[in-house]
């Protein structure tokens, strides 16, 4: 079977299961999969124009998903020719023909470099993204946790507005856990390859658990139901757009104050967290260094602060 050399790219916010997912694919036998690979975009210009060469490889040098994935430049590259190139090359090392990465933002700057991409959009319960934003350190508070999904998926549903139907794919955490052979049948349709059982195998040589329905809907227990409300507020609309019902709980729009507080609990639980994780030297370093624009020294520590995440990594 002969499969198309654009690659395909699983859109949607952190903490939606997109490790999962990747874990799933990159396990096939025909699919080569890539780290969360937010590099492929972050460098562009608000149109998409290529970056500056000398800014983009320092910039590089300092982000982890570029180092993870190995990604480099070389002298005078263009930045888009050389991201074109580079997973196609690391697809055929390892000799799969349908290739992809997952991004959590920018997703239209995806069609700048692969104007024929195709997209997988993976959607999870927002309350229980927000939840588990809230376990990572990223937010304090399930007000400000429920960003991260509100504007990955306008984003999402952006784009996916522009294109053809044949070109994307949406489909739900909660499907993916509680009936993976059939999901996973679905999405390799789209893709061009039948489903392989060695796709579930990843239990093998993960830290991840077999996929478990109880993973689905967790926010019911984990949330409280004014952090319900904080969610559904936050979220709006969207949420039913999406394919989840409203808790039935009361509609709550918190006031000014109300708002104020949950601002500056929300920097200091992720402060806290932080320093906790990657010491209290490291961190407090690197914000006291990137403040008075010591970048030598902050680059330091930020790459102290990357090896203890990456030694965290699962």
């Amino acid at each position: 079977m002969s499969h198309p050399q654009d690659p395909f790219f699983l859109i949607g916010a952190e903490r939606s299961g997109t490790t999962l997912l990747r874990l799933m694919m990159d396990h096939h036998p025909e699919i080569r999969f890539q780290f969360e690979s937010n590099f492929l975009v972050d460098y562009l210009g608000p149109n998409g124009e290529e970056p500056d060469f000398e800014w983009v490889q320092q910039q590089l040098q300092m982000d982890r998903g570029a180092q993870l994935c190995g990604f480099e430049i070389g002298k005078d590259a263009r930045f888009k020719e050389e991201l074109r190139n580079f997973l196609a090359k690391d697809a055929r090392k390892v000799g799969k023909p349908i290739f992809g990465a997952a991004i959590h933002r920018r997703f239209a700057h995806l069609l700048h470099i692969w104007p024929q991409a195709r997209f997988i959009n993976l959607l999870r319960d927002p309350r229980d993204v927000a939840s588990s934003v809230i376990n990572m350190g990223w937010a304090g508070n399930p007000w400000h946790a429920s960003e991260f999904w509100a504007e990955a998926q306008k984003e999402a549903d952006t784009l996916l507005a522009s294109l053809p139907k044949e070109r994307w794919i949406r489909i739900h955490f909660e499907d993916l856990v509680c009936k993976p052979e059939q999901t996973l049948a679905k999405l390799c349709s789209f893709l061009g390859c039948e489903f392989d059982p060695s796709m579930l195998s990843y239990p093998e040589d993960t830290t991840y658990p077999p996929p478990n329905a109880s993973a689905a809907q967790r926010w019911k227990k984990k949330l409280s139901p004014r952090q319900v409300q904080y969610v559904e507020c936050r979220v709006g609309t969207q949420l039913e757009k999406a394919g989840y019902q409203p808790s039935g709980l009361k509609a709550y729009q918190p006031g000014r104050m109300r708002r104020f507080w949950l601002h500056w609990q929300n920097r200091w639980a992720k402060f806290l967290f932080k320093a906790k994780r990657y010491g209290w030297g490291n961190t407090l370093g690197h914000l006291f260094c990137k403040k008075i624009g010591w970048k030598s020294m902050a680059s330091r520590f930020l790459l102290k602060i990357h090896a203890r995440e990456n030694a965290l990594l699962r």
